[in-house]
């Protein structure tokens, strides 16, 4: 390309497809942060901080794509073809892709997953069992405990001694 000021209606339309492009590829990216939450449920303020950082790499591609090819000019029809190509790919191919990466998520939570976790409770219970055990005998042996003591405390309350007895004499 030049260094004119103005660009040719063929270098326009070049330079709108590849906005399209780039806006398309922004969706992609978002499509993996939409996964992502998807896949691991997350707090809001994490939430906030993935759409911080996915906003702070959108503006530097653009920043990119703009000096690359726009000599650093910012024009509306790259803005505009940004955000259609987006908009274009979050509302038909990125549904498409979510869909089917949501699905090879719940298939390997399937596979993976539910049998480890089926794996993980069966070597639990002997655990569970003894500590179940374990904790009726620490009842146990403090209930016996408690008896012992209050056998000592009634024990120290016996008869007066003989000698200070007085029986009839």
């Amino acid at each position: 390309m030049s260094t004119e000021a103005f660009f040719s209606t063929g270098e326009e339309l070049t330079i709108f497809l590849y906005s399209l492009l780039l806006g398309g590829f922004f969706g992609g990216v978002y499509d993996i942060f939409r996964c992502l939450r998807g896949a691991l449920p997350h707090k809001k303020t994490v939430v906030f901080l993935e759409d911080v950082l996915y906003m702070l790499f959108c503006a530097l591609c653009f920043f990119v794509f703009s000096v690359e090819l726009v000599r650093g000019q910012l024009r509306f029809f790259v803005l505009t073809g940004s955000a259609a190509g987006f908009f274009v790919w979050h509302y038909t191919l990125g549904n498409v892709a979510v869909f089917v990466i949501k699905g090879i998520i719940r298939l390997v939570k399937k596979i993976i997953f539910v049998p480890a976790l089926k794996l993980l409770l069966f070597f639990l219970k002997p655990i569970k069992f003894v500590s179940k055990k374990s904790i009726k005998t620490a009842d146990y042996f403090k209930l016996k405990c408690t008896m012992l003591k209050k056998s000592k405390k009634s024990r120290k309350k016996n008869l007066k001694d003989k000698p200070s007895v007085v029986y009839n004499e």
